[in-house]
């Protein structure tokens, strides 16, 4: 048999072409992003005046956004850090998108606009919902349900990123009729 050795040059230019092809989907990923976002602020210029008024949907608050603050804080960040912390709001922002394309209140029923819960999942690095949990219910136990629902029609999340090294995330989603935010 005649078994082939990887030399250090094809070792390096492997480990290379790896760098490039994770630039490269994060890249892409950038333009996604940009690319939603464009489409909102267009969406957003072209609503009657009315409608802007009411408090948009906007994306979930993450009980780990205190966590990224203080870590942004610090002066002896590497560029690792800043490459997490990017990769942890373009996930939150990917299930934002992903909850948001699922939360719909029935409109025969006239909704307080005072009610709000607050719902936190706990999610693995595969997607998967491990486990959810009210902070705070609101007064009305039916909202409370189509919280419920919403989350479990939106699973299994986004897997993470591969710049994202935890095994798991805690984030915390506070709705309102009018959406998350």
């Amino acid at each position: 048999k005649l078994v082939h050795k990887e030399t250090a040059n094809e070792k390096l230019l492997r480990r290379a072409m790896a760098r490039i092809k994770a630039k490269i989907n994060a890249e892409k990923e950038a333009r996604e992003i940009k690319k939603d976002i464009s489409n909102l602020v267009k969406d957003l210029h072209h609503m009657p005046k009315a409608v802007k008024k009411t408090p948009p949907a906007a994306a979930p608050v993450p009980v780990a956004a205190a966590a990224d603050n203080r870590l942004r804080g610090q002066q002896a960040q590497g560029s690792s850090h800043a490459a997490m912390d990017k990769a942890k709001r373009q996930y939150y922002m990917a299930i934002s998108r992903r909850i948001h394309d699922n939360w719909s209140l029935p409109e025969a029923q006239n909704w307080s606009p005072a009610l709000e819960a607050t719902i936190v999942i706990v999610v693995r690095r595969d997607g998967v919902v491990t486990r959810t949990f009210f902070e705070k219910k609101s007064a009305n136990t039916y909202f409370d349900q189509y919280v419920e629902k919403t989350i479990n029609d939106s699973t299994p999340m986004p897997a993470f990123p591969a710049a994202i090294r935890e095994k798991q995330l805690e984030i915390g989603l506070r709705f309102r009729p009018s959406g998350m935010f």
